[in-house]
């Protein structure tokens, strides 16, 4: 039970991972992008 629910975890992860980068593709078309860390799902973007 507890290793089907780190499973899922994970893949809610990865699936906002993913989401991140295409949030972080659209914003760098109007700010630069400082810093990405997909593992704590943090993006710094300064605008331009």
């Amino acid at each position: 039970m507890v290793y089907f629910i780190l499973i899922q975890a994970r893949q809610y992860l990865d699936a906002f991972a993913l989401l991140l980068d295409r949030v972080v593709s659209d914003l760098s078309q109007v700010g630069k992008v400082q810093s990405l860390d997909k593992r704590s799902l943090i993006a710094l973007i300064i605008p331009i």
